[in-house]
């Protein structure tokens, strides 16, 4: 029995539970799983999520946290912590572009991911996620990366023939994101591709608009031997030392728009207008992670 101007037994503490769900599939907004488990308890007005798991995205998800309910059934402020193992690439941003968020193409990139975040929303009537309400740290390793045909390198690199930027290949990356207010925040992402030595930071907006810093060597990209970089990147071979020297003296050049398919500005950077945009970044970082609470060292998912 629901009681007057108390609409959710769950929000008044009076129901306690332990829930159980096994599904062989599933699906959740856009997204697509099989082998679904979750064991769930309902307390306090609150859901704790001791275990979820799902087959999705070609990889594993996994997760734990907790999920509040309120009088206004329009809002659940929620915490969860999020593990991702060897999710797919093309399938992770063809279910991003199909969300309607600005991002590549399943067609501009191939790999895999691991990681793990921690992730503060508030879900709404429908149990989804708003963009803007979303807060996120995430830890990422990708593996076997390649980019096709990314518009935001091809002009930083369009100096160089197309047919030689339209497609890169990278050795392992690891990266730091925060998500807020519907952009991702790059502390500095460290990249080796078979064309130059890379370093990406700034805001990329989910919505389009974008301000991106990018380190690169114009004279290796120009003249080195592109086939055999891509053989050993291929092969997991380290960097040689050729490749290695001078890898900190990066020529930086800034790229910003403020609506999606709106062509990128793009203008040299000199290197203390970069340090100092960078000094602004990473405070920025910091203190929206302090505000915002976020467990970097996503302690649920031990």
């Amino acid at each position: 029995m629901q009681h007057p101007g108390n609409p959710s037994l769950l929000s008044n503490g009076v129901l306690s539970a332990v829930l159980r769900v096994e599904a062989d599939q599933v699906r959740y907004g856009v997204i697509r799983g099989d082998q679904f488990r979750l064991v769930s308890h309902l307390l306090d007005g609150e859901a704790r999520l001791d275990n979820c798991s799902v087959d999705a995205l070609q990889g594993h998800i996994s997760l734990r946290g907790y999920m509040r309910s309120t009088a206004n059934r329009a809002h659940h402020p929620t915490q969860l912590q999020i593990r991702l193992d060897d999710v797919q690439l093309p399938a992770l941003f063809a279910t991003a572009t199909s969300m309607g968020l600005n991002v590549l193409s399943g067609d501009n990139v191939r790999g895999t991911l691991r990681g793990v975040a921690d992730v503060r929303t508030d879900l709404g009537p429908t149990f989804l996620p708003g963009l803007q309400q979303t807060a996120g740290y995430l830890k990422t390793d990708f593996r076997d990366l390649e980019l096709l045909n990314v518009e935001a390198l091809m002009e930083t690199l369009k100096f160089m023939k197309a047919e030689r930027t339209g497609h890169l290949y990278f050795e392992p990356v690891t990266g730091e994101f925060l998500l807020a207010q519907g952009q991702l925040i790059i502390p500095g992402l460290q990249l080796n591709s078979n064309l130059s030595n890379l370093e990406v930071s700034g805001h990329y907006g989910l919505d389009g608009a974008t301000n991106l810093f990018i380190g690169l060597q114009p004279m290796k990209a120009l003249f080195g031997n592109n086939d055999k970089r891509i053989e050993r990147i291929q092969n997991g071979e380290p960097m040689s030392k050729a490749d290695a020297k001078g890898k900190n003296r990066l020529t930086y050049v800034n790229l910003r728009r403020t609506a999606p398919k709106e062509k990128y500005k793009v203008r040299l950077f000199q290197r203390n207008e970069q340090r100092d945009a960078l000094d602004k970044l990473r405070a920025q970082y910091r203190n929206f992670l302090l505000t915002q609470r976020l467990d970097t060292t996503v302690r649920l998912l031990r």
